[in-house]
Order: structure tokens, then C-alpha cells, then sequence
């Protein structure tokens, strides 16, 4: 079966976790067996012009590609559709992200539902129980959300262990829907009224995938204050992660909290209500709502089953029938080791991302993050292996990170004592053994580590048998310095054409002997004795 899912939301780099519902659910069809396409709209950094290009895009693409089923999610993805001039050329279905009511209103609500072979909505609006319509909404993956221990979370974070942290999910630009004016007002009746000096807020606002359950299981409460939602995808992570929830009465936040001791939704919209409901939730000892996630069918195993059924309804023409494999059973099929033979349904990778920073201090540092969570946020396992530092971002790989130490702050006696440590760091290949042993990844995407983590990781990796990607973002192999720049800021060349030790002459580096001598060494240890090509597998430059 092969799906075409035309977006609007997608994870990009510089937004990794916009949209990754969407991506989720694509990856869970994967483990299905099933061969996705993605047509993204990026409006978000194209701008509304995005919309009329996908128009010309999109009917090219239908021209020349074929697909079982076109699946759209976002109501204005399936005008996209129809006016491209080609939404009948494969059945058809629509998922809403919302309440059609606040996605688009009604009126094309109902010209869609004309044209679309099923509409999937996230709630049951009452006034909408039309035939065609399917009530299914995201999946949450519990592997990924599940309960951890609260003072490690926190500890992981920098958060500080006598605060009680409320979490609030917010937009990328802070929609007014989400009503952050809400959520401040609700604390401050906390604070006031109930007593609760120590109450801290937690807003996350584009933060990575991979430290979301972190941030979640340091909460005390989820505080959801929008104005209108389809299936907080928040709050069923929350209840994955056995974390209390509060929220105002939107989407189908009712049934999905219903039966759930200590959670609690407000007939009201109003700051004093949602305050004494998260008192309530605030004073209880303990809170469990995990099994609920699988006695609902909210997790993304479940919901890919019931997606899957819904694909084989529309390509036979009949009503929902059973699908021919289940979630689960792919997965066993897909375990570590095991390839399935379709190849576009491969199983998720173990990915290591190696970087001297683990912060966002230059270009290098961001593609090297953003990487790692866009990878991510498409099902696949990463670690971190990096320096240590107090800018670094919380990661639970930071046990294995490598001390590092500015030569420029020593002594002339004290730089050239640590020098063998700046050109090939026996602690890196201690550490980076270490980690490759608990980890186990099936390929490691190295950015820059000379200088930091240095030249010795590369036999390690070599050893371990782990292929080796490198992204070049300089010019290390043509240049010592990398830069192509010398000490006095000028453009210099010559080391292409002469002998690199000219790196030392001109002081290159800062106009420091001791960096520039580094660098050269680094140089000649990178290229001349342990060639690229002996160690690396692919270069991206």
C-alpha cells in the first residue's frame, strides 16, 4: 500500500517538533509496512505564498507519481488538493487537526466532507455525526512517555528540586488560543488563595523531542488553558507519564480524562475554576493514569491499527474491516537485527551525534542539536557525545561527556604540558567506549571534535565496527586553521599550494603560537596519519 500524506505540519530543522504527531503517525504506518510519501507545505517559514506554489507542485507531483490513497491533514491541505486538479485521480481522506468548527468553519466542513472518502476527527462534535466521519485521534508513544523519577528529571534539567513546576505547552509564537494570560492568572490564584509560595512555571516553546518526557515527569501538573483544541497531544503524554492534568473544557479532553482519579476538567473557562481544580490535583499523594493510555486505544501502536483499517475500508469500498497486520507485530518484525524486506519500512536507527559542544554556541552546534531531534522526531534513537560545560543542554548522556579546558588561561609551561590531552584525548576514547557499549548505535554522525574530543575517537569507532558519518563545516581538510583566514584577518592560501607548517609562522590561529601549533599537529594527525578515508564512510560537506 502506498500512502501520499500532503501537510502543513512537519518537523523542519529550525522547527523540529512542528507538526510531529504527523510524523509519528506516518512512522508508526511504516512499522506497518506501508510506503509513505510527504508533500509539506511549509507555510511557517515560506510564508502564505507556500500555499500557491504547493498548488502547481502538487498536481506535477500527482502527474507523475501514483498512490493508493492520498491522505491530507489540515483542511487547507485538502483545498490544496482540490484545487491542484487532481484529488480524483486516488481515494481520499482528511484529517482535522481541530474542531472543524475553529479549522476552517463548517461550511467547508461540509463541501470537504462532499469530496473526501473519509474525514477523521479528533473529537465528536455532536452536531457533525455524519456518515464518513471517523473519530480517531494521535497516538501517544509509550515507549518514549513513561514515568520517571522526579528529582532525576529534575536534577537532569537544572531545575530546582524545591520548586513545584507547572507545565504549560505552548505555541511557537504564543497563539492567543493557548491563553498564557490563563495560565499566569491561574497561578496567581494558586499562589494567593491556596497557599502555594513554591509554585514555579514550566513553558516549553519549541523544545526538543528528546527531553520532553524529562520535562514532563519533573511537572507536578499539567495546566491546559487553550481556548479550543482537537486532542491535546500534551495531555495524553501527560497521562502516559502518570502526571496530574488539569485543563478547561476543549477538544475530547473529557473522554480522555474520564474515569481518571485526580484529573479533572472545568465546566468553566475561568481562572478561579481551573485554580481549585488544580488544588485538588496538586494535593494528592499519588497518581496513576497510565494503563488508561491502552484501555482507551490512545497509544500509537493502537491508533496506527485503526488508521490501517480505515485504509483498507476506503480501498475496498466496504465498511471498516480488520487489518491484516498489527502494530505490534511489527515491531517484533522490525526488532534490532531484523530488516524487513520492504525496504521503505526499515526499522528506526541507533544514532550517535558527536560534537565538541553540546550547546548552541556556533553554526556547527545548531545543525548538530537540530539533527539530533529532527532524527528524533522520526522515530529514531540518539545519543549525545560531546565536551563538558555549564552551557551544555540536560541530556542523559552527560555522564559521558569529556572534560575540556582552556589552554589560553595557562601558563606557556602549563599549555605545552597539555598539549598531548588537546591532540588526542585518551579520556574521549575511555569514555566514548564506554558509552558505545551501553548504546549501541548503528551509526555515529560526527560535526567537530578536534580540539575537543580529538583524533582518538575515530579508532574506537573503527573498532566497534560503527560507520562513520562526518558533516564538514569548515575546511579542515585543506586548511590547518579551517578557516582559510590568518591571524591578522586576512584571506590566505597558502597552505595549498606550500607547507602547512606556515600555520605556526603566521601565528593563524588568534595569533597564539600555542593554538596555531595545535592546529597544525591536528592537521597533520587528521590527514597525513589517520586519513578520512580510512575512517569515515560518507562526508557531508
Amino acid at each position: 500500500m502506498k500512502i501520499l500524506h500532503v501537510t502543513n505540519n512537519f518537523p523542519t530543522l529550525n522547527y523540529p517538533i512542528f507538526g510531529i504527531f504527523i510524523n509519528e503517525q506516518v512512522e508508526s504506518l511504516r512499522q506497518l509496512g506501508i510506503t509513505n510519501d510527504v508533500f509539506f507545505i511549509n507555510s511557517r517559514e515560506e510564508g502564505k505564498i507556500a500555499y500557491l506554489k504547493a498548488i502547481f507542485r502538487l498536481r506535477r507531483y500527482l502527474k507523475t507519481n501514483k498512490f493508493d490513497i492520498i491522505h491530507c491533514h489540515h483542511c487547507f491541505s485538502a483545498v490544496i488538493l482540490i484545487l491542484s486538479g487532481r484529488c480524483c485521480v486516488s481515494p481520499r481522506i482528511l484529517s482535522y487537526q481541530s474542531d472543524p468548527r475553529n479549522e476552517g468553519g463548517i461550511i467547508l466542513f461540509r463541501i470537504l466532507h462532499r469530496l473526501f472518502n473519509r474525514i477523521i476527527l479528533k473529537n465528536k462534535p455532536k452536531e457533525l455525526n455524519l456518515s464518513k466521519t471517523v473519530h480517531l485521534p494521535n497516538g501517544v508513544n509509550t515507549t518514549v512517555f513513561h514515568p520517571m523519577d522526579k528529582e532525576l528529571c529534575k536534577n537532569k534539567l537544572g531545575l530546582d528540586p524545591s520548586k513545584r513546576y507547572i507545565l504549560f505547552m505552548d505555541s511557537y509564537n504564543r497563539r492567543f488560543c493557548k491563553r498564557i494570560d490563563r495560565f499566569s492568572a491561574t497561578l496567581s490564584i494558586l499562589a494567593e488563595k491556596y497557599n502555594y509560595p513554591n509554585l514555579e512555571p514550566l513553558v516549553l516553546t519549541n523544545t526538543g523531542r528528546s527531553l520532553i518526557p524529562s520535562y514532563i515527569n519533573a511537572s507536578d501538573l499539567h495546566l491546559l488553558t487553550s481556548d479550543f483544541e482537537g486532542s491535546p497531544n500534551s495531555v495524553k503524554e501527560c497521562i502516559a507519564c502518570d502526571v496530574p492534568v488539569v485543563s478547561t473544557p476543549v477538544g475530547n479532553v473529557k473522554e480522555m480524562l474520564s474515569g481518571i482519579d485526580g484529573a479533572y476538567v472545568a465546566e468553566t473557562f475561568t481562572p478561579e475554576e481551573l485554580a481549585a481544580l488544580a488544588d485538588r490535583a496538586l494535593s494528592l499523594s499519588e497518581f496513576h493514569s497510565r494503563n488508561h493510555i491502552m484501555e482507551k486505544g490512545l497509544d500509537i501502536g493502537h491508533v496506527a491499527d485503526r488508521l490501517l483499517q480505515v485504509y483498507n475500508s476506503m480501498i475496498k469500498g466496504d465498511n471498516l474491516t480488520t487489518p491484516d497486520i498489527k502494530y505490534s507485530d511489527a515491531l517484533a518484525e522490525t526488532a534490532p537485527g531484523a530488516i524487513p524486506s520492504d525496504t521503505t519500512a526499515t526499522r528506526p536507527l541507533r544514532v550517535l551525534m558527536i560534537n565538541n559542544c553540546h550547546y548552541r554556541r556556533g553554526g556547527a552546534d545548531v545543525v548538530y542539536l537540530n539533527t539530533g531531534d529532527l532524527l528524533e522526531s522520526h522515530g529514531h534513537a540518539v545519543a549525545y557525545f560531546s565536551t563538558k560545560s555549564k552551557y551544555n543542554y540536560a541530556t542523559a548522556f552527560s555522564d559521558y561527556f569529556v572534560r575540556d579546558v582552556d589552554a589560553l588561561n595557562m601558563s606557556f609551561v602549563e599549555q605545552l604540558a597539555y598539549m598531548p590531552k588537546k591532540l588526542y584525548s585518551m579520556e574521549a576514547a575511555r569514555k566514548l567506549r564506554k558509552l558505545l557499549t551501553t548504546f549501541k548505535p548503528d551509526v555515529a554522525h560526527l560535526h567537530l571534535y578536534k580540539g575537543g574530543l580529538t583524533a582518538s575517537i575515530l579508532p574506537v569507532l573503527r573498532k566497534y565496527g560503527i560507520p562513520a558519518v562526518i558533516t564538514l563545516h569548515d575546511y579542515s581538510l585543506l586548511c590547518p586553521r579551517n578557516t582559510f583566514i590568518d591571524g591578522d584577518g586576512r584571506i590566505c592560501e597558502i597552505c595549498l599550494t606550500k607547507a602547512r607548517i606556515n600555520c605556526v609562522y603566521k601565528r593563524c590561529n588568534r595569533k597564539n603560537f600555542y593554538y596555531s601549533t595545535i592546529n597544525y599537529i591536528e592537521f597533520v594527525l587528521n590527514n597525513d596519519v589517520l586519513k578520512p578515508e580510512n575512517y569515515f564512510h560518507k562526508i557531508i560537506c
